[in-house]
C-alpha cells in the first residue's frame, strides 16, 4: 500500500532506534547510531531538506545523505553496530539496506522528531 507523504519519522536516543510513523501510527523501525548533537535536541522536530549523493550513480563507494535542517543528517553505513561508540555529532547512522528504504519514504516536507 502506498501512503501519500510527507511521512514523518521519530529518532529515539534511548533505544538506538529510528521508527517511522504515518499520521501518528507506528509503521516500522530500524537500528541506528545517534550522534550526541541529535540526542541533545530532544523534543525538536527537524525538517528533511534534501537527499544528496557523492560519487557516481552505481558506484559502491558513493555516499547518500538525507540532509536535515539545522546541520543534521542521516547517513548510510554498512554496519551501524560497528559505530556503537557513537555517530559524529549531528548525524544518525543507519544500515545501507535500511537507508535505501528511508530515502524512498522520507523526503522534503517530512520531519524527524527527536525523542529520548
Amino acid at each position: 500500500k502506498r501512503v501519500q507523504g510527507p511521512i514523518d519519522a521519530v529518532v529515539s536516543g534511548a533505544r538506538g532506534r529510528r521508527s517511522l510513523q504515518v499520521a501518528g501510527h507506528y509503521a516500522g523501525s530500524f537500528p541506528a547510531v545517534i550522534g550526541r548533537a541529535v540526542t541533545d535536541r530532544v523534543g525538536a522536530s527537524v525538517a528533511v531538506v534534501d537527499v544528496r549523493s557523492t560519487g557516481a550513480a552505481g558506484d559502491p563507494a558513493a555516499r547518500r545523505t538525507l540532509v536535515l535542517a539545522d546541520g543534521m543528517a542521516i547517513e548510510a553505513v554498512d554496519d551501524p553496530a560497528a559505530h556503537a561508540s557513537g555517530a559524529v555529532g549531528s548525524t544518525v547512522l543507519v544500515a545501507s539496506r535500511d537507508f535505501a528504504e528511508l530515502v524512498e519514504i522520507l523526503g522534503p516536507g517530512s520531519h524527524v522528531l527527536v525523542r529520548r
